[in-house]
């Protein structure tokens, strides 16, 4: 795509304020040419942030608009695989903020329409963009603390009073599909493997789905336990355990450390942890540009447009990791029996999950 890439952004709810109009009307080689939102508070907010953008309150009529090259979703959940195919079908490339739809069966009509529109998508998965998990996966690939054994995270947002749509699952609430999503795919990001088999529980405690355990297993039979939660504090950790020590990634502290393997070590690393991650916090307090992996996310996709590359995630990752959490649900609902997802991928793609490592 030669030139400027001009954007249309459709959704300038809570995350598009924060990050996306200021990242697309600031990145360079972008054009934020449009913008388009229901609400018209919101509406006013976007257009006052981007004053040289047009704003609709339909995103139809942004689709319509000569001026647009590409679309970037950001609307709630439930309207994400619907617009996506709308995007393509109005010759549109598109930037989809995850989850790719609230079902298999609609990853599998997004997944159609990239295909017959000849156009690119890429899907949100922003922390893959973030540097300390792109320095976790460099230290894990060189064998800095060994064989990987195990894997535990924690992602989790403090209480506070959600969006309608957030409150059920059927509109794209429950913390699997919102914070899970994610983890999923950063389990095959950084191992390069598939998850094969999943367990999971679920519960409520406000909300449907608000809280979540989910055991991923991956082609190497290496295990990932993660937590997840809407109703407790702001957590978002990854602890990689290797045969020659611990990789500890905390998103929110700004650390990512190692905790060697030897007898006592682990005593020191501990109070140096304390130190650290307290500093980090302050530093984030006072000094935070903001989370730098939208930024990052964004560019790429602008930057794959404009030479005509391959997507850097691209949207069949997206229908990959809804059919971890589809699976996880399932088996929350039997009980916390452990469901094979090959297989459930090839409604979706039309054979069998491509390996990990291929784009």
């Amino acid at each position: 795509m030669a030139g400027n890439v001009r954007v249309g952004l459709m959704g300038c709810g809570r995350i598009a304020q924060f990050f996306h109009l200021s990242i697309l009307g600031s990145t360079p080689g972008v054009e934020l040419t449009a913008v388009a939102e229901m609400d018209d508070t919101l509406r006013a907010q976007a257009q006052a942030a981007a004053p040289g953008a047009k704003a609709y309150s339909d995103y139809k009529d942004l689709l319509a608009d000569d001026n647009v090259d590409a679309a970037v979703v950001c609307l709630p959940t439930g309207m994400h695989a619907r617009a996506a195919v709308d995007a393509f079908e109005a010759g549109k490339h598109i930037y989809l903020e995850k989850p790719i739809g609230l079902t298999l069966e609609e990853a599998a009509q997004v997944i159609e329409a990239e295909r017959t529109s000849g156009k690119s998508g890429m899907i949100g998965f922003n922390y893959r963009f973030h540097p300390l998990h792109q320095q976790l996966k460099s230290r894990i690939q060189s064998g800095e603390i060994g064989n990987v054994v195990a894997v535990r995270s924690a992602f989790c947002a403090a209480k506070r009073e959600l969006p309608g749509w957030k409150q059920r699952r059927a509109t794209g609430g429950g913390v699997l599909l919102d914070l899970g999503t994610h983890h999923a795919d950063l389990a095959r990001f950084l191992l390069d493997d598939d998850v094969v088999s999943v367990s999971a529980a679920v519960r409520q405690m406000n909300y449907e789905g608000d809280f979540g355990s989910m055991r991923m297993q991956l082609g190497s039979g290496l295990v990932w336990d993660g937590t997840f939660s809407s109703q407790a504090s702001d957590t978002d950790t990854i602890e990689v355990l290797g045969d020659r020590g611990m990789l500890r990634l905390d998103r929110y502290a700004g650390s990512l450390e190692r905790n060697e393997s030897k007898p006592g070590a682990g005593l020191v690393k501990r109070g140096k942890r304390a130190l650290t991650d307290a500093q980090g916090l302050i530093k984030r307090t006072v000094s935070d540009p903001g989370e730098p992996s939208f930024k990052g996310a964004l560019t790429a996709w602008a930057d794959a447009l404009s030479k005509s590359s391959d997507m850097p995630a691209p949207l069949i990752d997206g229908a990959r990791s809804l059919s971890v959490i589809c699976a996880a649900e399932q088996s929350a609902e039997q009980g916390g029996a452990s469901v094979d997802l090959r297989g459930l991928m090839s409604s979706v793609a039309g054979g069998a999950p491509t390996p990990a490592g291929a784009a």
